[in-house]
């Protein structure tokens, strides 16, 4: 009987707002999903954090949670919406301790700026992109996959209809352009950075 075996691995840094200084924790963790044909899908979690392992499995109990496992990407799918809360999660922290260097700005007269803050914000803010950047191109890739599942669908057994994996590429392609506007945030956070430093600097 064939098998789909899928592997995903993905990187998340977790602020706490705090205006003293920049607390932070690196997030690295990894899911290997396997399914057969009798709609049996097996999901290994390695590494989550507290809150996804939590967030995960409240919406896998939830009665309302719509999970047709005959589309193999409809577990992944579900991943994806908890990854993507956990970057508009990071990503306000982010924005706040931006907003507060604006706010905070030493007078022209008397500058003072914190140099070492400034420059450690704009390497969170630049991390934040690139994992941004790299979800996005994993995310892209299984869309992708998603899409030559269904052209293999007798492989995979009568089970798959169309609006089953119609629905599941919707789902995908959404998290995706939520995704794409994280990143455009993500980017003007860095040119307002840049701007906050240029303007101290001259």
């Amino acid at each position: 009987m064939p098998r789909e075996l899928e592997q995903g691995r993905y990187f998340r840094k977790s602020f706490i707002y705090n205006t003293s200084e920049i607390l932070y924790t690196w997030h690295t963790f990894t899911f290997l999903t396997y399914w057969t044909p009798e709609n049996k899908v097996i999901v290994l979690c390695f590494d989550l954090p507290a809150r996804f392992k939590e967030s995960f499995i409240a919406i896998l109990n939830k009665p309302s949670t719509d999970l047709d496992l005959r589309d193999p990407y409809s577990i992944n799918a579900l991943l994806m919406l908890e990854i993507t809360k956990l970057f508009d999660f990071s990503l306000w922290v982010v924005r706040d301790l931006v907003r507060d260097l604006e706010k905070n700005r030493t007078p022209s007269e008397d500058p003072r700026p914190d140099y070492i803050r400034m420059h450690e914000l704009a390497r969170h803010t630049i991390h934040s992109s690139e994992m941004l950047e790299t979800t996005l191109e994993t995310l892209a890739a299984m869309i992708q996959e998603h899409d030559a599942v269904f052209e293999n669908a007798e492989a995979l057994g009568k089970n798959l209809t169309k609006t089953i994996w119609r629905k599941t590429g919707r789902d995908l392609k959404f998290q995706s352009t939520l995704l794409k506007g994280f990143y455009a945030r993500s980017k003007a956070l860095e040119e307002r950075l840049r701007n906050e430093i240029s303007l101290v600097s001259d």
